[in-house]
Parts: structure tokens; sequence; C-alpha cells
């Protein structure tokens, strides 16, 4: 039930978005508009349903921590 309320309100707020850009807007504004609210309503949904996703954080959690965790270790730390 919540996720359907939440991908209507993405839709609205494309609808809105497209709107806003008016006619003149070239392709590659309403794309990057599609795009931006996708990723944000696949994150958003993922979060909802409690399932693992990759969000722009994913690379930092999955490899720069346990590099430093490493470094830490081989310093003695």
């Amino acid at each position: 039930m919540r996720a359907s309320v939440v991908v209507a309100l993405y839709i609205a707020v494309y609808i809105w978005g497209w709107r806003v850009l008016g006619p003149k807007a070239s392709i590659l504004h309403r794309v990057a508009l599609g795009c931006l609210l996708g990723w944000a309503l696949y994150v958003n949904l993922s979060g909802l349903a409690m399932v693992p996703h990759f969000s722009v954080s994913s690379p930092y959690i999955n490899v720069l921590q346990p590099v430093g965790r490493a470094f830490i270790k081989w310093l003695g730390g």
C-alpha cells in the first residue's frame, strides 16, 4: 500500500517537473529529470522493502572502509 502511494507521488512530481520545464526544454533535461526521479524512487522503494540496494555511498562502504580498517590494523591500531 505504501509503495503504491510512493510511486503515485513520484509520478505526480514527474508530471509537475515536466510542466515546469516547459515546451522549450530539451530532451536531455527531460531524461535527466526522469533519471533523477527514477533513482530516488529506486532508493526509496528499496528502503521501504528493507532490501539491500546500491547507493552513492556503496563504493565507500564496500571498498574504502575495509581498506582503511586494514591500514589501521597494519599500523597496530
